[in-house]
């Protein structure tokens, strides 16, 4: 589409005039208005005054955080029952014979053990409640 702005003739492409009044279920002219206002043809003065209040605020800019975030190091929480159950299963385990190299590699988690020259992992897991 050919438009004639002052003394230039602007080509407006129509399936962009089309798609913004589908779109935004504006008026052909409102969308020839919004394509002159986005290619700088037109001056929106509320587009101004809140690029201006951007700028003041410096929301404009995307900042990238200059300082890496400090590592915060984490703490396993206690639990004895769970404790208290790997400490029984070490016992019972210890009492057999054909298992060798028993170990206990986390209190509240795992025991690694050998039988028969293959390598085994007894891993705890407490499941969370079911929610109502």
């Amino acid at each position: 589409m050919k438009y004639n702005f002052g003394n230039k003739i602007i080509t407006i492409p129509d399936e962009e005039i089309k798609r913004n009044m589908k779109i935004l279920e504006i008026t052909k002219e409102e969308a020839i208005q919004m394509y002159l206002e986005d290619n700088d043809y037109l001056i929106n003065e509320e587009v101004e005054t809140l690029t201006a209040k951007a700028k003041e605020n410096k929301t404009d800019k995307v900042v990238a955080q200059s300082k890496p975030r400090k590592q915060v190091e984490r703490k396993p929480k206690e639990n004895p029952l769970k404790q208290a159950i790997i400490e029984d299963i070490y016992k019972f385990l210890a009492k057999n014979e054909t298992l060798y190299n028993i170990k206990v590699t986390n209190p509240t988690k795992t025991i690694d053990f050998y039988t028969e020259n293959k390598y085994f992992s007894l891993n705890l897991v407490e499941h969370r409640p079911k929610k109502a």
